[in-house]
């Protein structure tokens, strides 16, 4: 039997294509938008909770995303004609990096070309930064994502099953919206991950095999 090992098995890298907007079709379109080179908003914000989908659209650019772990040396970036910067977990960040992200925003307003994109977990003004940043991520665009309603989340898990061609009991996509995180992303990965381990087993995908999938996982990883 192959072995499972569980951080060997990944989605999809975050992309436009694969985001679920439900309720935020426009701050996709607009991500996707400056992606493409539209400069008619320079600055965006994005806040929200956690499993709203700011992380999947800052990574859908393609670029560095820069936050609270990033070296200070990449706060300090030459800006070039073109280039969008993203910035994650603004709320979370120090002292001297918030002093180096105001900075960082006079360097890219001073290429007409360049656009930052920008989030956290609060809205601008309920940031507890300093008071300069606070004002700048509220200068331009600021977009709230909200979490994805029972239906988009349904929709979205069916398909992925569909896809898989692998048959599956009726109730697990109740059990995964009752008993697992709400975070799209993390969902879809778990079913993937199960998905091979059903193959492995020639068995359809059902709420005792999710638990018995999440035993010897964690067997596995104990081990490891």
């Amino acid at each position: 039997m192959q072995q499972l090992i569980l951080d060997l098995i990944r989605p999809a890298p975050p992309g436009f294509d694969n985001f679920v907007p439900g309720p935020n079709a426009e701050a996709l379109d607009r991500i996707r938008a400056v992606a493409q080179g539209d400069r008619g908003f320079r600055l965006i914000y994005l806040w929200g909770q956690a499993g709203t989908g700011k992380t999947h659209l800052l990574r859908a650019l393609r670029g560095p995303v820069l936050g609270p772990d990033t070296d200070l040396a990449f706060f300090a970036q030459a800006i070039e004609p073109g280039t969008v910067i993203a910035v994650d977990d603004c709320d979370r960040l120090d002292a001297t990096r918030q002093a180096a992200l105001f900075h960082l925003f006079n360097h890219v307003l001073a290429e007409p070309k360049a656009a930052i994109v920008c989030a956290g977990l609060q809205a601008p003004q309920a940031l507890a930064v300093r008071d300069d940043l606070r004002t700048r991520l509220g200068y331009g665009l600021v977009l709230r994502l909200l979490a994805l309603p029972d239906e988009a989340l349904r929709a979205a898990i069916e398909r992925q099953l569909t896809e898989s061609g692998t048959p599956f009991a009726p109730d697990l996509i109740d059990y995964l919206l009752r008993h697992k995180p709400r975070d799209l992303r993390s969902l879809l990965a778990l079913l993937h991950a199960l998905d091979r381990y059903a193959l492995e087993r020639q068995r359809m995908l059902t709420v005792p095999l999710l638990r018995d999938f999440e035993r010897q996982s964690a067997v596995k990883l104990h081990a490891s």
